[in-house]
């Protein structure tokens, strides 16, 4: 089954080229990612189309957004993103580990691209949202993790459902527990004056 693929943002006047940017991690496997169809040099390939008459066609001399895993397959490597024209040089470059980052980034070079922004504008605006653009590992870092649960800790005391239950044994513990002597008892040499009948 092939998977799932990251979300993006496209405006119109674009074409995608090529699309591999899958949204799954690597799996390992003697040291080297095994899924490289997700992790190679040519995951991503969107470029701008121009108005010929009444249709759109590839641009040559239009921007080009390409982006690659590098090096290939290496767990050690990253995404690198570039932005160029198709035969030139390239002006917007942009390198990450964490996917999110990555989609951030190509969302923003798009957007920006509509607004008729430059390109040097451009790699300052990635410049600048670095850090808002980098994946943040707190987020979310529960969600692969196992809760730990810490156990109840049971107070000393009778519930009010034991107290029901074991109400008579509960009500001579509580009259044991009493300092005070009661004035009618019986003493040894008979009743006291406080109960002596009439």
């Amino acid at each position: 089954m092939a998977a799932k693929l990251v979300p993006l943002n496209i405006p119109g006047g674009w074409v995608v080229l090529r699309n591999t940017f899958a949204d799954e991690d690597p799996i390992l496997q003697n040291g080297w990612i095994v899924n490289v169809q997700s992790y190679g040099e040519d995951l991503l390939l969107i470029q701008a189309l121009s108005p010929q008459a009444n249709d759109l066609t590839i641009d040559p001399q239009g921007d080009q957004i390409s982006l690659g895993w590098y090096p290939q397959g290496d767990p050690q490597g990253h995404y690198r993103l570039t932005l160029g024209p198709a035969d030139g040089d390239i002006f917007v470059r942009y390198e990450s580990q964490h996917r999110e980052s990555i989609r951030k980034a190509i969302n923003l070079c798009l957007s920006q691209i509509q607004q008729g922004n430059s390109r040097e504008t451009i790699q300052q605006q990635l410049e600048d949202s670095t850090p808002e653009l980098e994946y943040n590992p707190r987020i979310f870092s529960g969600t692969r993790k196992s809760f730990v649960h810490q156990p109840i800790q049971k107070k000393n005391r009778l519930t009010y459902s034991q107290v029901s239950l074991w109400f008579p044994f509960y009500y001579e513990v509580a009259n044991l527990m009493q300092i005070s002597q009661k004035p009618n008892r019986a003493t040894y040499g008979g009743f006291v004056a406080e109960n002596a009948k009439c």
